[in-house]
């Protein structure tokens, strides 16, 4: 139970970190959230909990693909936030990203790519 405690505290540890430097450095903030740090914690903790080498490299080949279609929330986000508000931009970019995920996840069954 204690390793729970500590993944919670350490993963917590960071956001509520980048969101107290956001406050003062915008581009730092974003440059540290660019970097892949959750994938790496997770890798880690999976490691950690003697996860097979095979599963861990099948969750990071899953994850690298997933990427492209979470890129709309920072492709929409920028541009609708000063002309629709805060929340109508969050629904919006978040909903397309479901969305394009849910395509994703349709052609990689449809074309029968195992991951």
């Amino acid at each position: 139970m204690s390793l729970y405690i500590y993944k919670i505290l350490i993963t917590g540890a960071i956001v509520v970190l980048v969101t107290e430097i956001a406050k003062f450095n915008i581009k730092l903030a974003a440059i540290i959230t660019a970097m892949p740090i959750t994938t790496i914690l997770i890798i880690l903790w999976l490691y950690y909990e003697k996860m097979p080498n095979n599963d861990i490299a099948s969750y990071i080949k899953t994850t690298a693909i997933f990427i492209l279609p979470s890129l709309p929330i920072f492709i929409f986000f920028p541009f609708l936030i000063g002309k629709l508000g805060f929340f109508y931009t969050f629904f919006i970019s978040i909903t397309a990203t479901i969305f394009f995920i849910l395509v994703t996840n349709y052609f990689l069954n449809y074309f029968n790519l195992d991951l």
